[in-house]
C-alpha cells in the first residue's frame, strides 16, 4: 500500500491508501509486482506491472521505489526518468523499462521528490519483501509500516 506520509492541516500520521500493487512469487519469471487499478492517484497512466527478477533485498527495495515514482512522480520526477531511460510513455501509459535499473542518482531523486508512506501486509514468514528490503527502504528515508495477518483463531 502506499499513501501520503502524512495527512491533515497537522500531517498526522494517518494512513489513507493511494493505491496498491501485489507482490507476485512463485512464478516462472522470478518475483514481480502487479499493480491494482483504481486507486486514490491512478489516471490510468501508471505502470500496469514490474519484473523484478531478483530475489537480492537491494533490488526488491529499489523495484519498489521505481514502482512508486512511476505510479506517483510528478511531471518533473517523470521527466527525470524518462531521461534516465527508466520509463517511456507508451500510448499515454508510464512503462518502466525492461531490463530497469535504478542507479544510486536516480534513487536520490526519487527519495527527495516522493513524499509517502509504505505500508505492507506479508501473508508468508518467505517474502522476496523480506526484513533486509524494508530496511533499505528505511535507510533511503522512506516511512515503511508493516502489518501482519490476524492469528487463526
Amino acid at each position: 500500500m502506499v499513501g501520503p506520509s502524512g495527512v491533515g492541516a497537522f500531517h498526522d500520521p494517518l494512513w489513507r491508501v493511494w493505491g496498491t500493487a501485489q507482490l507476485v512469487e512463485g512464478g516462472n519469471n522470478g518475483p514481480f509486482w502487479l499493480t491494482a487499478p483504481g486507486g486514490h492517484h491512478d489516471d490510468g497512466t501508471g505502470p500496469e506491472s514490474l519484473v523484478i527478477d531478483s530475489d537480492d533485498p537491494q533490488i526488491v527495495a529499489r523495484s519498489v521505489v521505481a514502482l512508486l515514482a512511476a505510479s506517483l512522480g510528478d511531471d518533473a520526477l517523470i521527466a527525470h526518468l524518462q531521461r534516465s531511460r527508466l520509463i517511456t510513455i507508451t500510448d499515454g501509459r508510464r512503462v518502466i523499462t525492461s531490463p530497469w535499473h535504478l542507479s544510486g542518482a536516480d534513487l536520490d531523486e526519487c527519495a527527495d521528490s516522493l513524499s509517502v508512506r509504505i505500508g505492507i501486509v506479508r501473508l508468508a514468514e518467505q517474502s522476496a519483501l523480506d526484513d533486509q528490503a524494508v530496511t533499505a527502504l528505511r535507510s533511503w528515508g522512506f516511512a515503511v509500516d508493516e502489518f501482519l495477518p490476524a492469528p487463526a483463531l
